[in-house]
């Protein structure tokens, strides 16, 4: 039953091309059984073959069922940068050595800065002055950097910061890498 689910869906490509995508993961068996429930939907058709005959004799259904697969790509993209966000500052945020607390500590604060400076320029930028627009952008650009220096550091960019200690102190030092 599932290769045939997942058939289906492939055969559903031909329509919408974004769909190979999902059906080419992990979770094929369940991205299939979505992809038929959606095309369904949008056809009211009773059996796979009349779902493909309406999909392409019916230009206007076929657009619709096109527009219902990208809403559900912004769906399920928002949902896996949530998911990634979320797993990336509980990582910084539980790490429990010094160097990782400070690290932590930083993305959390650069993260809710530059919500709220994106919050302010998205809800409020009409009733702002052209001046404050600027200075609320630079400091939204400071918040990113920071975030930006973090990733790097963490995911291994050209400098990664690694800590050493040293008798009771701590040292940070910067490695070169190749």
């Amino acid at each position: 039953m599932s290769k045939q689910l997942i058939s289906f869906a492939f055969g559903l490509s031909e329509f919408a091309p974004i769909i190979k995508r999902w059906l080419e993961s992990d979770n094929a068996k369940k991205n299939a059984q979505i992809i038929k429930d959606l095309a369904v939907s949008v056809t009211n058709a009773k059996s796979d073959a009349e779902t493909f005959k309406i999909l392409s004799t019916d230009k206007d259904i076929a657009t619709k069922f096109q527009g219902e697969v990208m809403k559900l790509v912004d769906e399920m993209e928002k949902n896996l940068q949530k998911e990634y966000h979320k797993k990336f500052i509980q990582k910084v945020v539980s790490s429990n050595n010094r160097a990782g607390s400070k690290a932590g500590t930083m993305v959390l604060c650069a993260v809710l800065g530059l919500t709220l400076c994106l919050g302010v320029l998205s809800l409020r930028r009409e009733s702002l002055s052209g001046e404050v627009v600027g200075i609320i952008s630079t400091i939204a650009g400071i918040f990113g950097s920071c975030l930006k220096d973090v990733y790097s550091s963490e995911f291994g960019g050209r400098d990664r910061i690694v800590s050493q200690p040293q008798n009771e102190e701590s040292e940070i030092i910067i490695k070169k890498s190749k």
